[in-house]
């Protein structure tokens, strides 16, 4: 049996389209399990053989004819799940950047959430924040272990640190700026007294020491905080069923704090996944960046750019793959015969 097909996945639903099968009389291969396309992704199904239940949101293309020789449409499925696996895990680099933009675009707006409500903790998402090395990390929802670490660096020079410092003083919380805060709001604009400085009440705008009482315009407290520099950590380890494990380890940085208008690079630090059989896939192209103001304008639900390729080898059949996001309105997976 030879096939040609694309799949294409919407969300958690998947329409097969395009795919044709030429069978000859003396093919003894099994069909696919009666209930694919039921919704639910059973044990013995797959993601190649049942993306409508299996396979979230890619479109995939087979150009394997020339190199799968005698496999079974069952054996070709285990010699690609690995493939299809790791793409489906890249999922988590737009939780990623979904939660990343969030805890900066908090940050930069903390002085005037602040002013409103001394006493809150600006951090809508919830981020565990550690004193010592200023990073802020929150869980993955992941099959193991991952997480997302963001730290803020001073971007100037400032009397608590010098640029390229680590913030280690937290930007979501009022006692980092002011201590004995008192607020009154006005119209767009409130006045604040206090009892002293805190250790980033330079980031305000009006330097080390503030007249007591000063106006601060709530649209301009962020405008300091803003010029401070990011950066991400993600680093992902997942053991999922089939004895795959993924790894995925990645850095973002920026120059100031308000990142959803522009194109930020994704660096690479390690990716890799294995299924405990000999089969294993190593990255040997990546090119990835988040453009969210690009994805909204061309209706995209992710903001992922760019492309992935990589190669497995250790198995019946030696193949390489391309991952590109962002050129149409649905991830393209193209899965080719080694060279």
């Amino acid at each position: 049996m030879l096939a040609r097909c694309w799949l294409v996945t919407f969300g958690l639903g998947a329409l097969v389209a395009g795919c044709a099968f030429e069978q000859d009389e003396e093919s003894t291969e099994p069909a696919p399990p009666a209930q694919c396309g039921d919704g639910l992704c059973t044990e013995n199904e797959s993601m190649a053989l049942c993306p409508r239940d299996c396979l979230p949101g890619v479109a995939v293309q087979l150009d394997l004819d020339r190199c799968r020789a005698g496999l079974s449409a069952q054996q070709l499925a285990e010699e690609i799940t690995l493939a299809l696996t790791f793409v489906q895990r890249l999922a988590v680099l737009r939780t990623a950047w979904e939660l990343g933009t969030r805890l900066s675009s908090d940050a930069v707006t903390a002085p005037m959430q602040l002013a409103y409500d001394p006493k809150s903790d600006a951090m809508s998402v919830p981020f565990i924040f550690d004193p010592q090395s200023g990073r802020y990390t929150r869980e993955l929802p992941v099959q193991g272990s991952g997480a997302l670490q963001v730290q803020y660096r001073f971007g100037e020079t400032y009397q608590a640190g010098a640029a390229g410092d680590p913030i280690r003083s937290s930007l979501f919380s009022t006692e980092s700026y002011l201590l004995g805060a008192t607020v009154d709001i006005g119209s767009w604009k409130a006045t604040v007294s206090y009892s002293a400085p805190g250790p980033l009440v330079e980031l305000l705008g009006m330097g080390p020491t503030p007249p007591n009482p000063f106006t601060l315009g709530l649209f301009e407290s962020g405008d300091e905080i803003e010029k401070q520099h990011q950066q991400w950590r993600l680093d992902v380890d997942e053991q999922l069923p089939g004895a795959i494990r993924v790894r995925l380890s990645a850095e973002v940085t920026a120059d100031h704090l308000a990142i959803a208008d522009d194109q930020v690079p994704i660096t690479l630090k390690q990716a890799s996944a294995s299924d405990g059989t000999g089969r294993a896939l190593q990255i040997t192209d990546w090119e990835l960046c988040f453009d969210e103001d690009l994805a909204f304008q061309m209706s995209l639900d992710a903001p992922l750019f760019g492309a992935i390729d990589f190669a497995v080898k250790g198995g019946a059949l030696a193949h390489r793959g391309r991952w590109v996001s962002g050129s149409t309105a649905t991830p393209e997976l193209v899965l080719s015969c080694a060279e």
